[in-house]
């Protein structure tokens, strides 16, 4: 679950495709809750308890976009491009607690904010459906995916483009656009 604001410019360079470019704030959160912990020994795995994880990812967000869209009065639409996204900030949360049979272990409750200044380069793409409100304005609803390809950090580290641990995001857009 999250938040998106992105004010967009498009520029019109046909009839059924135009370029967009937008620059915002994206703010992610991902959930796990009450998953099993296990204690590994030889041939023999036991449960110690459960641990729950709640993180929240602040990003500057850069998309930029091609749109092929048909229609006459409601027009539906088909976007593609890049996308550039900093993660300014990460706040995670997490808390074990421990089964019956292992008390040796003792709960927590955990709050971190690291501040990063992660870069992350991919591809986005989205289908979507645009209505006009009245003459000025047109409501949009857009599903889109972006995928992170590349990501850096501050410590110039790489990470391997095929490490895409909940790096493809699927996103529910709502819009208005003033024409």
């Amino acid at each position: 679950m999250g938040l998106t604001v992105i004010p967009t410019f498009q520029y019109n360079f046909h009839r059924h495709f135009s370029f967009r470019i937008g620059l915002g704030y994206q703010s992610l959160s991902e959930k796990y809750i009450n998953l099993d912990h296990y204690q590994y020994a030889i041939n023999d795995p036991s449960l110690i308890g459960t641990i729950s994880y709640y993180n929240t990812y602040h990003m500057a967000h850069l998309p930029t976009q091609i749109r092929a869209s048909f229609g006459n009065r409601t027009k539906f639409f088909v976007n593609a491009g890049t996308h550039l996204s900093i993660l300014t900030k990460q706040s995670s949360h997490s808390s074990f607690v421990p089964s019956q049979e292992s008390i040796e272990y003792p709960s927590y409750n955990k709050l971190n904010h690291k501040n990063k200044m992660d870069v992350h380069f991919g591809i986005l793409m989205g289908l979507g459906v645009s209505t006009p409100i009245n003459d000025k304005l047109q409501f949009s609803i857009e599903a889109r995916n972006t995928m992170s390809l590349l990501k850096t950090s501050t410590l110039s580290r790489m990470v391997s483009p095929f490490d895409m641990r909940a790096d493809i995001i699927p996103t529910l857009l709502f819009g208005v656009t003033y024409q």
